[in-house]
């Protein structure tokens, strides 16, 4: 049967299923027909998206830069600290060095000695420079007695080791010497300093004539 639309109009079968149609299509995009026109044509609704303000970026920014300043600084704190103790063991280094310069230009060989007895004794700089002051004060078999040490460890150097083949000879343990000597033309050699070729030869003269002292 025919319906009887508002304004007493009577709609046909098929006008009254296309009005059920259009308000069913309402209700489904929320019933003011506002914006409906996007979600009936199918199209996806994009999603929201994430911005940071301006002050965020700003504080991020300086976070980071906060991070790799401290980092850099904590690397270059390490580097001076490296620095400062190289510096302070070289100055430290130097002033005992000095100090013994200064005794031995007196004359005062025991004031050396007292001086590098108090110092510390696994320190082969220390040791070496004890050495010579024993030898210096005539006290050889304990300068020899050191010589040995530092021969054994091997921290004589060329000239340091002729330096003690003459603190052997002094005592006039020959064979001593010898063994010394020969033991400076290796390292002489191995260090290849100017002066290597002359002092060699020096220990070549001196091997000659302790061979015919013994």
């Amino acid at each position: 049967n025919p319906e009887t639309a508002p304004d007493n109009k009577v709609l046909s079968p098929d006008e009254t299923a296309d009005t059920g149609s259009a308000e069913q299509g309402k209700a489904a995009a929320g019933g003011d027909g506002i914006g409906s026109a996007a979600a009936s044509d199918g199209e996806a609704v994009p999603a929201k998206k994430f911005f940071l303000s301006r002050r965020s970026i700003i504080i991020i920014t300086a976070v980071v830069l906060i991070m790799a300043g401290g980092a850099v600084w904590a690397t270059r704190q390490n580097q001076r600290d490296d620095e400062a103790s190289k510096a302070k063991t070289q100055n430290t280094a130097m002033s005992l060095e000095s100090q013994v310069d200064k005794a031995n230009a007196s004359g005062d060989y025991k004031a050396t000695v007292k001086l590098l007895e108090s110092k510390d004794q696994s320190d082969p700089k220390v040791k070496l420079l004890l050495a010579a002051a024993y030898a210096n004060a005539n006290d050889y078999n304990k300068s020899l007695a050191l010589f040995d040490s530092l021969d054994a460890s091997n921290q004589l150097s060329g000239v340091n080791t002729i330096t003690a083949a003459e603190t052997a000879e002094a005592i006039e343990d020959y064979k001593y010497a010898i063994k010394f000597y020969e033991k400076a033309k290796v390292r002489l050699q191995a260090e290849k300093e100017p002066f290597a070729k002359a002092e060699i030869r020096r220990c070549d003269k001196k091997i000659a004539e302790l061979k015919q002292r013994i």
